[in-house]
């Protein structure tokens, strides 16, 4: 947005700025085609205009303290302005290793350059660029490379970098054999930033193989993941580097099919999560967006016993499934064998049970009416409840079409009055106690105590051009 003004006036207001004032949110789109091919060829990108007028104006580098990068699809005023003036290439053209390509046209060289100029960002936010595979070998883009040489802290460069939030950006189809855009072999790199306390990481890819070699006594406070149903073997060593948790947030997304027998399974998560009993205040595991548009019943998916929340000393929120802070008797989420008031802490403030079932409706009326009998003992500090119906559930017993391998017409299952009436007798015991207790409903969305807390809006990150939060 800076370039809008003139540099003249943007300088002028800079000196009547306190360094403590300088909070601006410095927005870069980079520049994509409409079949996600990076724009690379032209001497207008808009990442080469704001980091020379960085360059030519240092002032302007204390500003960026929050770096936000972001596909567009050729849009944006720059397109209009005048092209910039070419560069003269300092070495001879014949010493070059890659005299195929002109380095200065390239986004990533230049979003590089931008890093390195603001000493002051303490907010990272980008989606990455897949890396190029050509004949088998892999081509990391420059900016990762960067990112591996700045973060020494001698350096001074990414002393105060502590919050990074990482997407998947757009595959070039000129790439044939492009790979995901955050394997875990990218992530180690900002993991190892030593300032890093925060990092939000949008489908990271897994590699077993490389876990060992993230490093010890990370000081990450803030863990945010959203994860695909597969398998994310890298998270437990991950968990084990880091020293102080605070906040913890596994979300599953990006579901192929919206037939599921079994979610993630949380006993080995809670085993990792242990070591930070004293520490972890915030837990989030629950379906992303898409994972909620998944066919429910009460054994499908299959209830997993995440474990006793009442070791966790520290705990303020819980956002969970219904099938994952009870132990159930059966495949079934009707019967617990443990009391939901044994189980939270007394700790907690703020508690959002999500994807329950109306078949499971007494168990749960049953569960919530001996919570608010046993409230001053169990949970004297809490002071919001929330449920959340699961968006489709299907007829209790109704296999999922994998299993039958036929298509059965489906309908939704909806609340009947009777049921409404007993949530809200609840809802009157509960506000006596001055529990704010809500049942939201299903396609609805609330905001909750921290959840998504380090989590950003992505703009045009579909190939519809749609915007999406996340």
């Amino acid at each position: 947005m800076l370039d809008q003004f003139p540099t003249e006036i943007i300088l002028w207001i800079l000196s009547l700025l306190n360094t403590d004032d300088y909070t601006h949110l410095v927005l870069v789109c980079r520049t994509y085609r409409a079949e996600y091919g990076l724009l690379c060829g032209s001497t207008n990108l808009p990442v080469r205009r704001f980091t020379q007028a960085v360059i030519q104006n240092p002032p302007l580098a204390h500003c960026i303290r929050s770096l936000e990068l972001y596909a567009s699809h050729c849009e944006g005023k720059w397109r209009n302005r005048p092209p910039l003036a070419p560069l003269t290439d300092l070495q001879d053209y014949s010493v070059h290793q890659d005299r195929w390509r002109a380095p200065w046209k390239s986004e990533d060289a230049w979003l590089a350059l931008l890093l390195v100029q603001a000493k002051d960002l303490k907010r990272l936010r980008i989606e990455l660029p897949a890396e190029r595979v050509y004949r088998l070998r892999k081509n990391s883009v420059h900016f990762d490379r960067v990112i591996h040489w700045a973060r020494d802290p001698r350096l001074g460069i990414l002393a105060r970098l502590s919050h990074v939030s990482l997407a998947s950006g757009p595959v070039s189809v000129l790439y044939r054999y492009a790979e995901q855009p955050v394997p875990f072999r990218r992530l180690i790199t900002f993991l190892r930033i030593p300032s890093l306390h925060e990092l939000h990481v949008r489908t990271p890819c897994d590699e077993p193989r490389l876990a060992l070699q993230i490093g010890s006594h990370l000081p990450l406070t803030h863990l945010d993941l959203e994860q695909t149903i597969a398998v994310f073997p890298s998270l437990p060593w991950l968990l084990k580097s880091c020293s102080r948790l605070e906040l913890f947030t596994l979300e599953v997304n990006k579901w192929h099919t919206r037939n599921c027998h079994t979610f993630p399974e949380l006993a080995l998560l809670y085993h990792h999560l242990r070591r930070f009993q004293s520490s972890l205040r915030h837990l989030n595991l629950t379906f992303a967006s898409v994972g909620r548009l998944l066919w429910q019943e009460a054994e499908s998916p299959q209830p997993s016993f995440f474990g006793s929340l009442r070791e966790f000393s520290n705990f303020e929120t819980v956002h969970m499934r219904w099938g994952n802070p009870l132990p159930f008797d059966g495949k079934g989420a009707y019967k617990s064998t443990t009391p939901l008031w044994e189980i939270l802490p007394q700790s907690l403030r703020h508690l959002f049970i999500a994807d329950y079932l109306v078949y499971c409706l007494q168990p749960l009326c049953a569960e919530l009416e001996s919570l608010s009998l046993q409230i001053s003992d169990s949970v004297p500090l809490l002071r919001s409840l929330y449920v959340q119906f699961a968006f489709a559930e299907q007829e209790s017993g109704q296999r999922c079409i994998k299993c039958i391998d036929e298509w059965v017409p489906r309908r939704f299952l909806e609340l009947e009055s009777k049921g409404r009436a007993q949530l809200l007798d609840l809802q009157i015991k509960f506000g006596a106690l001055g529990v704010d207790f809500r049942v939201v409903e299903k396609d609805e969305k609330v905001p909750f105590v921290q959840d998504h807390a380090i989590r950003k809006t992505w703009f045009l990150s579909e190939a519809d051009g749609s915007e999406e939060e996340v």
